[in-house]
């Protein structure tokens, strides 16, 4: 009886979730219909001119080269603050793209500024490559449009103040390790391990194959 019990519970919160999606997907769909755009409002499509991050920061001359245009970035706000008797803000935007953050400044005019500074605040911003002023960082970008936002709701589990969170702690939210220092670093590791492994046996002429696994199997009863 208790298990059966356990299992109606199961089912009927399952039954709950797929209600959830479908309603979700219904709405998306419903504002797709409305304003015409994609199910990507974050995708090149729908940030025109967009570039990545690591094509201004990883280039040799740090962007230098793309002072004076108009590009369009996208990405999640590690840190964010307003400045100036909160005339503009400074955000820290970053991609995924590369290790580094782009420093964006949006002023007042432009666009409200408490939904920007929030972390984990989804934003694509269109602006103008400038020369940076400040140390670290060759330019940033001047914003000029706030061309998508998704506002990152109360309860974000990496808020300022626990960047230095412990492997352990972080298994809770395993769906959010790349996003902090730690894992962002020791995943590009890996991977640059991963792919220089292959790379050098594949010119040896060996083949990458799966192999089975023989495992013991108990049989119960």
């Amino acid at each position: 009886a208790a298990a059966r019990s356990i299992i109606n519970d199961l089912t009927e919160e399952l039954a709950a979730r797929e209600a959830k999606v479908k309603a979700l997907e219904a709405s998306i769909a419903q504002k797709e219909s409305a304003t015409g755009e994609g199910a990507f409002p974050y995708s090149a499509s729908n940030l025109p001119g967009r570039v990545l991050c690591s094509t201004l920061l990883d280039a040799a001359d740090g962007g230098a080269s793309m002072i004076g245009q108009t590009v369009c970035i996208g990405g999640w706000v590690r840190t964010g603050r307003e400045q100036g008797n909160n005339r503009f803000a400074f955000l820290e935007v970053n991609d995924g793209s590369c290790f580094k953050n782009m420093q964006v400044i949006v002023a007042k005019e432009v666009h409200d500024l408490k939904p920007l500074i929030p972390i984990g605040t989804a934003i694509g911003v269109r602006g103008t490559v400038v020369e940076s002023k400040g140390q670290g960082q060759t330019v940033e970008l001047q914003g000029t449009e706030v061309v998508y936002l998704a506002e990152c709701a109360k309860g974000y589990p990496l808020f300022k103040g626990k960047s230095q969170m412990s492997a352990e702690a972080m298994r809770d939210i395993a769906h959010l390790r790349p996003r902090t220092n730690k894992f962002s670093a020791t995943l590009r590791v890996r991977n640059s391990l991963a792919f220089a492994t292959h790379e050098f046996f594949n010119k040896a002429g060996f083949y990458y194959m799966h192999s089975p696994l023989i495992t013991a199997s108990d049989c119960e009863g």
